[in-house]
């Protein structure tokens, strides 16, 4: 892998002015296709969105940038809709799209709670404050280790603060369990301060905690690269490195 990591940590630490790569070449519409049961890519060339299928309907994990909005409608039409949505962090190339989803398909929201004022009001209250989205009404928050079932399949919200306050890793819960990864460290150019600092140490220990059969992030070199996932314990080593070199 190219480090798909520093490629999101570089890319979003160019806001609030908007980020011509980021709503362009990185928000190109791919074919959606299969990653595991359950389990569908419905994202673009560089930004990951995830779309868990149940017989009750589907979750859609992430929306993109506001580019991504009819490749994702579109694609998620295909599979069944999607009846809830979620996110792994309040970033505008993560929720981009989560107002104008919300509108098409009725989906009731439900984030973590650390971000979900930043989503309803449409700031970004990260350490990056960035460029943000619209805003959009939050059906439920969430708190660490609070679960979303439907239709038989059951989604875990792991709390990993740091690159934003309500970051979330996702445990989804099938024939094998599996982690949506969004949750690094904060982005360059983002001062670190000495809580900062330590709520992102605490985050990764917690991450070692968990023990994933597999792990897609939501930066992707490549989508196809999410076929061949990095091992877990090696996404959090890169990351780490990567952090303690800062």
């Amino acid at each position: 892998m190219k480090s798909a990591l520093v490629l999101c940590l570089v890319a979003c630490s160019a806001a609030p002015r908007p980020n011509a790569a980021i709503h362009g070449e990185w928000s190109v519409p791919v074919a959606p296709f299969q990653l595991a049961d359950h389990v569908y890519f419905v994202g673009a060339k560089h930004i990951s969105a995830f779309l868990v299928t149940t017989p009750d309907g589907n979750i859609l994990i992430d929306s993109g940038t506001r580019e991504m909005e009819h490749s994702i409608l579109a694609a998620t039409a295909k599979l069944g809709g999607v009846k809830i949505l979620l996110a792994t962090h309040a970033h505008f190339d993560h929720v981009g799209s989560h107002a104008a989803i919300q509108r098409a398909t009725g989906a009731r929201v439900m984030m973590m709670r650390g971000d979900a004022l930043a989503l309803e009001t449409g700031v970004d209250r990260s350490p990056l404050h960035g460029e943000g989205w619209a805003p959009v009404h939050v059906d439920r928050v969430l708190d660490d280790g609070d679960r979303v079932e439907l239709g038989g399949v059951t989604l875990e919200a792991i709390a990993a603060p740091g690159h934003t306050p309500g970051c979330t890793v996702w445990l989804i819960h099938t024939t094998q369990t599996i982690a949506i990864y969004g949750c690094t460290r904060p982005n360059d150019g983002v001062t670190l301060t000495p809580a900062l600092i330590a709520q992102t140490r605490a985050t990764f220990a917690r991450m070692r905690t968990l023990a994933p059969d597999v792990a897609f992030i939501t930066h992707p070199d490549e989508p196809s690269e999410l076929l061949h996932p990095t091992p877990w314990a090696d996404l959090l080593d890169e990351a780490e490195r990567d952090f303690a070199k800062r």
